[in-house]
């Protein structure tokens, strides 16, 4: 892994600026698939597709249209959200199409960071129902088709999950899993499991999560190519 210059982000809706780290290189050496297609990679980190502005508390979408240059550190966080922040980003932005697709897998990932272990009786009841509404959004939508079965499995439609599951023809390279989908199906075992891998997944939780907004420094005003605003 190699790092780069920050990103910095500008806000869409104050103007306040972050920094986000980037790389000019890595690769997913040591990387962990779990079964809802979270994965973590130690040498390619993630920035998180959805970003909460630290000034003004308002959320936007990491793309070139928030991009105000790079700053001379090479630190920067993910933007990683917690799930209630993802919660009110899905709420403010209103998204559709690929956007709200992505978000709704964000929900699911941090649903799954923090429940995706525990029994359903374990799980508080309206975070359970938030969770059964999300997947039958992303169910609607053009996703792809052992997905799928995973979400039907997920909820506990073992059936579903396995009538979709025997009725595939799966390429060599996801032969293996596809069948521990339908191996866990069968065991009507609804909980998230690595598909391979060996890292720890854990929740983000309101009081870990930081954020701060960025303060141009000297070093940055004295090389103004990297803030072309």
């Amino acid at each position: 892994m190699l790092p780069a210059n920050a990103a910095l982000l500008r806000c869409p809706h104050c103007g306040a600026l972050k920094e986000i780290f980037q790389l000019a290189s890595g690769n997913t050496f040591g990387a962990t698939l779990w079964s809802d297609t979270k994965q973590i990679a130690p040498m390619l980190p993630r920035v998180s597709y959805i970003q909460r502005c630290p000034s003004c508390g308002r959320y936007f979408f990491y793309s070139q249209n928030v991009k105000a240059g790079s700053s001379n550190s090479y630190g920067g966080g993910s933007g990683e959200l917690p799930l209630e922040y993802l919660k009110e980003a899905l709420i403010q932005l209103q998204p559709t199409g690929n956007d709200e697709q992505s978000l709704r897998f964000y929900i699911l990932w941090a649903f799954n960071d923090r429940y995706g272990h525990k029994e359903v009786s374990e799980i508080p009841a309206e975070e359970w129902e938030f969770h059964m509404d999300n997947i039958q959004h992303l169910l609607q939508m053009n996703i792809d088709t052992l997905v799928r079965a995973e979400l039907y499995r997920e909820m506990g439609d073992f059936e579903q999950a396995i009538q979709i599951l025997n009725s595939l023809e799966v390429a060599d390279n996801m032969k293996s899993i596809h069948s521990q989908l339908l191996q866990q199906a069968q065991q009507h075992n609804r909980k998230v499991f690595v598909i391979y891998g060996e890292i720890q997944r854990n929740a983000l939780t309101l009081d870990k999560y930081r954020e701060e907004t960025y303060t141009p420094s000297k070093y940055d005003e004295e090389d103004s190519c990297h803030l072309p605003f």
